[in-house]
């Protein structure tokens, strides 16, 4: 399981962080991811089981690429504050969710998803991500969350004595379904070292601590 201690610069709140994901040899994965507000007492959570398919593995071994892998499964999801508020689909909307407060109650989804990796230059260094989600909502009986994310990751080796540092810059686009509006494009930032970790994410910027 991975913990974390994590500070949300907005609200100035620490938060403990979770994680638990779990995989077979069949590419079937199961995943657990927590947010418990100590100050309110609230939990937000996501809970998933996810079949995975995978594309032909034609990447060199040697490089970052990785072909394109397809979910698909069923979720829970919290929703701190009732049925008005937002499922917390991502680390940065279960941090917001958190925040509301109110009693907990749960949701039902069917989630798919599809991710790439792609290496930009020789060798595993710098590499362009690009992700999508999307949940349907079976009480609702509609989608609740279109996602998407692009970003390009670079590792800096060695970057002290015994610590590597990875930088991240990209772009997530929150599509709200049944809305005319456009989608929202926001701005990605990150500099991660192995035990810590600085990210800009949808307009809220959050430390983390690994534990």
């Amino acid at each position: 399981m991975e913990t974390r201690f994590q500070y949300d610069l907005h609200d100035k709140q620490l938060r403990f962080h979770v994680r638990q994901r779990v995989f077979t040899e069949n590419r079937l994965e199961f995943k657990a991811v927590g947010l418990l507000d100590p100050e309110s007492c609230n939990l937000s959570y996501r809970t998933a089981l996810k079949q995975y398919f995978t594309g032909p593995a034609s990447e060199l071994k040697d490089t970052g690429s990785k072909p394109l892998r397809l979910g698909v499964g069923v979720a829970v999801v919290s929703q701190p504050g009732g049925t008005a508020a937002r499922p917390a689909t991502t680390r940065g909307s279960a941090a917001a969710a958190a925040a509301k407060g109110g009693a907990p109650s749960c949701t039902p989804l069917l989630t798919v998803s599809a991710d790439k990796k792609l290496a930009l230059l020789e060798g595993p260094n710098t590499t362009l991500t690009l992700r999508a989600v999307a949940d349907y909502d079976f009480t609702a009986r509609q989608l609740s969350s279109r996602k998407g994310m692009v970003k390009v990751s670079h590792t800096v080796p060695g970057f002290t004595k015994r610590q590597d540092l990875r930088l991240a810059a990209g772009m997530t686009v929150d599509w709200q379904p049944g809305s005319r509006a456009q989608p929202k494009p926001a701005l990605f930032l990150q500099a991660r070292e192995n035990s810590w970790a600085a990210t800009l994410r949808e307009g809220r910027v959050t430390l983390t601590y690994d534990l």
